[in-house]
């Protein structure tokens, strides 16, 4: 699997989860706010071995993340909040 790294972004007191090596690259190198605590789990970047996809929304009034397994929390939030962009699935997890 892809190793998920986690940071804690030290002005707002909130974490980032990304599977994605680039993106979280780019936090170490541009972020300063932000502290890796490293690598926190891993999972799959594809839905081949039976995982669920784990969508991830960012919270536009306050820079968070918002994450969920539920296709209709994702959807019910992007259409009412007006407020969480979908990012996409961030990538799939094990509910077992």
């Amino acid at each position: 699997g892809a190793a998920v790294n986690r940071f804690f972004n030290t002005a707002s007191g909130v974490h980032i989860n990304t599977a994605d090596a680039e993106e979280a690259q780019n936090i170490r190198d541009n972020l300063p706010t932000f502290n890796d605590e490293g690598i926190v789990y891993y999972a799959s970047l594809t839905g081949d071995s039976g995982g669920t996809a784990l969508y991830r929304l960012l919270n536009t009034q306050n820079g968070t993340h918002f994450y969920t397994t539920s296709a209709e929390e994702r959807d019910n939030a992007v259409s009412t909040t007006g407020h969480y962009v979908y990012e996409g699935i961030a990538y799939y997890v094990d509910l077992a």
